[in-house]
């Protein structure tokens, strides 16, 4: 049971890190200002860091808003030692990329650490979750029974390089290959 925990834990950070890795600054001006930040990632999902109130993260599926969530932003420190060791721990990612047929080429389920970890604060508090309809992101079917935790943290740190756990495609290329072999073996 608990490695199913950690595991779940390491998914939802994985998510979280991919989420901010591939944010942008929008309000990025050198001088410190009273505004808002906020980071906005291709997909659609961005944050909003309200100092001294709340982080504000949506998702958008084109227009339309499928998820909101808020927490309180720096409202009561938490543990930094417990943090490091959830962050030490192995993160897993399922990549797909697809072939320009619009099949997938990759789907891997990869394995990846994060390396030279300087936290320099972790904060938790109230937070809560809401889901919007969509007809292609039918994320509302899920329902939000409890919200366990929330957590914010500030580090810098390397996402580490990746190992392959599983190739999902590796049997059906193996398949594939099995016909062209027994081809090539009558030549």
């Amino acid at each position: 049971m608990k490695s199913k925990f950690a595991f779940s834990r390491s998914v939802g950070l994985a998510c979280t890190l991919v989420l901010l890795s591939s944010c942008t600054a929008r309000n990025s001006n050198p001088q410190p200002t009273a505004q808002n930040r906020v980071l906005t990632a291709p997909t659609g999902a961005s944050v909003v860091a309200e100092p001294e109130e709340t982080i504000v993260g949506t998702l958008d599926y084109g227009p339309v808003r499928v998820a909101t969530g808020t927490m309180g932003y720096k409202h009561k420190e938490a543990n930094t030692e417990v943090t490091l060791d959830e962050l030490s721990a192995p993160n897993f990612l399922l990549k797909i990329i697809p072939h320009v047929d619009g099949s997938a080429r990759i789907c891997e389920l990869v394995e990846y650490h994060l390396e030279d970890i300087d936290l320099k604060g972790v904060w938790t508090g109230p937070g809560a979750l809401s889901l919007g309809a969509h007809a292609l992101a039918p994320v509302a079917d899920l329902p939000v029974l409890e919200v366990v935790s929330t957590s914010h943290l500030v580090a810098d740190l390397t996402l580490g390089l990746g190992t392959v756990v599983h190739d999902y495609l590796a049997s059906a290329r193996r398949q594939d290959a099995k016909p062209v072999d027994r081809l090539a073996a009558n030549f």
